[in-house]
């Protein structure tokens, strides 16, 4: 097969892979956690799901989602289906997803669910240095409005246009994402509050410059972002909820603002 297969024991060990297996993930590991991901935990004890876990407890075959970053920092998703074996153990057939299924076709960012795999896997690499990472919650203001107004077809443009600015002004390690609608997230691993803050204000700034051209002439957009700095330990969900109220607090305080997390790491 042209997809990478490996055959894995109970205990995670690989005993066998394909060629495609070698030439993805590259000289073979003693699990398979190490040869995917080159972690020496288990998916399950970072809180990802394992899909050998998944099929053994289920007792058929399992798909889940994951991310692989090699050396060279690109990053590839795949939907790995794990069949259950008679002996135990299963057979693992990763395939690996285009960007048109990992990628939102409007913002040209990770789609939500692609992105918390993504930034799971970073996150547990983290976690090895104890670095800690930030994130950053954007929301375009007054964007139903804006919709109603001049129409989706120029709201699309719009985020459109922001999807790009937030890759511009990301570094190759950092993961962009669309969380919801017009909802946007940036995760910035080992970056502190002042970096982060940074990061922040540029694409703030660049959103703020933006001329959308409409019928009723140029139009100016805004965005309200918020930031928070965690130790590497913190759970998504955690991390996210903190970005996200300090992005309400910028939209209560008049929008178009930055607003750090206050118990956000210095």
């Amino acid at each position: 097969m042209d997809d990478p297969v490996i055959w894995v024991s109970s205990e995670y060990e690989v005993r066998w892979g394909n060629t495609s297996a070698g030439e993805v993930y590259g000289p073979p590991a003693g699990t398979c956690h190490g040869l995917v991901h080159g972690d020496d935990r288990p998916c399950f004890l970072r809180g990802e799901l394992c899909p050998l876990r998944e099929a053994q407890e289920k007792g058929r075959a399992a798909s889940v989602i994951h991310a692989y970053t090699d050396a060279e920092g690109v990053t590839e998703v795949f939907r790995v289906t794990c069949l259950p074996l008679e002996d135990g153990g299963g057979l693992e057939v990763h395939l690996a997803l285009d960007q048109g299924v990992v990628r939102d076709p409007l913002v040209g960012l990770y789609r939500r669910e692609i992105w918390r795999e993504v930034v799971l896997r970073e996150q547990a690499l983290l976690q090895r240095e104890d670095w800690p990472f930030s994130l950053l919650y954007l929301d375009v203001d007054h964007l139903g409005a804006f919709n109603d107004t001049v129409g989706r077809s120029v709201g699309d443009e719009v985020l459109r246009r922001i999807g790009r600015l937030i890759l511009g002004c990301s570094r190759q390690a950092d993961v962009a994402g669309r969380h919801a609608g017009e909802e946007l997230v940036l995760f910035l691993p080992n970056t502190r509050s002042r970096e982060a803050l940074g990061v922040a204000e540029r694409i703030r700034r660049g959103v703020e410059s933006m001329a959308i051209e409409t019928e009723n002439g140029l139009e100016s957009i805004t965005v309200s972002v918020g930031a928070a700095t965690v130790e590497a330990a913190t759970p998504l969900g955690r991390a996210l909820k903190l970005a996200a109220d300090a992005a309400a607090q910028a939209k209560a305080g008049g929008r178009n603002r930055v607003v750090l997390d206050p118990s956000s790491m210095a």
